[in-house]
């Protein structure tokens, strides 16, 4: 039974993407570029999509990396006060 594109995506909200699916986009975006998928006049708009995606990326690892250290630094506290 054929699978229609929208099936796949039932229950996806909005702002629903992993940081997967953020490094996938922008591996397609290099793979494209690379392989002159884009014509000139295309590159600027791709060129500040590409820019979004790093900087959203960026900004999730930030806070991911701030949030081990906090926990990191909650367990060690409560070592030490035992």
């Amino acid at each position: 039974m054929p699978v229609s594109p929208t099936s796949s995506l039932k229950g996806i909200g909005k702002n629903n993407l992993s940081n997967d699916d953020i490094k996938i986009m922008i591996n397609i975006l290099n793979i494209c570029s690379q392989r002159g998928a884009f014509k000139v006049n295309e590159l600027k708009d791709i060129g500040i999509f590409y820019e979004k995606l790093s900087l959203i990326l960026n900004k999730e690892n930030k806070r991911n990396k701030e949030n081990k250290e906090n926990k990191e630094n909650k367990e060690n506290k409560g070592i030490k006060e035992k």
